[in-house]
């Protein structure tokens, strides 16, 4: 579903360490409306979303599965952990303001 809307995203994943993990991640993202799953894989994803929206649902979607995840760039590491640890400042910022 490659529409004009649409972005591709990569995501880096803390704990995915098995093919369970990467099924678990792929039930999740694949129940997530707005989210197209492109690939998963040991500690990264690709998914492609329909807005902004449902990149946070994606995000959140893999929390509530129990993994860490956070948006990449292309050439980054997979694994980039600063960044995962800004992006769940900054989730955890917003669930305070609430």
């Amino acid at each position: 579903n490659n529409t004009s809307s649409s972005q591709r995203l990569n995501l880096a994943i803390e704990g995915i360490s098995c093919g369970h993990c990467v099924q678990a991640v792929t039930r999740a993202l694949q129940a997530t409306p707005g989210i197209t799953v492109l690939s998963v894989s040991v500690g990264a994803a690709q998914v492609e979303t329909s807005s902004p929206a449902s990149t946070a649902a994606a995000l959140a979607a893999i929390e509530a599965a129990g993994y860490d995840a956070a948006r990449t760039t292309e050439g980054e590491p997979d694994g980039c952990f600063l960044r995962l640890l800004l992006d769940r400042a900054r989730l955890n910022l917003r669930h305070l303001r609430l």
